[in-house]
């Protein structure tokens, strides 16, 4: 799994306009949690305009936790994978019009200004955004996409 890790004071906390809204009302639950972050089941999702396309994934349990991420169609446009009922129980059994599907993403600079961007479509992350419910899933079934893709910028 790619994660990106910085500390707080360097991640947006929330978009602007958002410091007097209630944290917990926008809460995304991972009530399994992300593999390797078992502490971490509460998370913010939320993006400024000068960083798209990219969010961050801000853990409200550790506040020395974000991970940077992407949508999963912004990087595969045709991104397709077969995801077992049972996983899909776990976060609700969205309506596919619910639910979005990210990658974490980690950002590598290069010589002359160029950038590689690293994600793991093997490993997307689930979201039902109209329950606020999320899961990390590994790809098995299906799959014709590398463990650990890079994207040249």
């Amino acid at each position: 799994m790619t994660n990106h890790r910085q500390q707080m004071s360097d991640t947006p906390k929330t978009g602007a306009g958002e410091e007097n809204l209630d944290l917990q009302d926008k809460a995304i639950s991972f009530p399994l949690a992300i593999p390797g972050f078992s502490h971490c089941k509460r998370f913010i999702l939320n993006q400024l305009p000068s960083e798209k396309p990219f969010f961050w994934l801000r853990s409200l349990d550790d506040a020395n936790l974000a991970f940077a991420v992407m949508e999963a169609h912004q990087l595969i446009p045709d991104y397709s994978f077969e995801v077992d009922d049972e996983e899909l129980s776990a976060i609700g059994s969205p309506d596919p019009r619910d639910c979005a599907v990210f990658f974490i993403v980690r950002l590598e600079e290069l010589q002359q200004k160029k950038f590689r961007l690293h994600a793991n479509p093997r490993a997307p992350l689930l979201i039902n955004m109209a329950k606020r419910i999320g899961r990390q899933v590994i790809v098995v079934k299906g799959s014709n996409y590398e463990e650990g893709a890079t994207f040249d910028l």
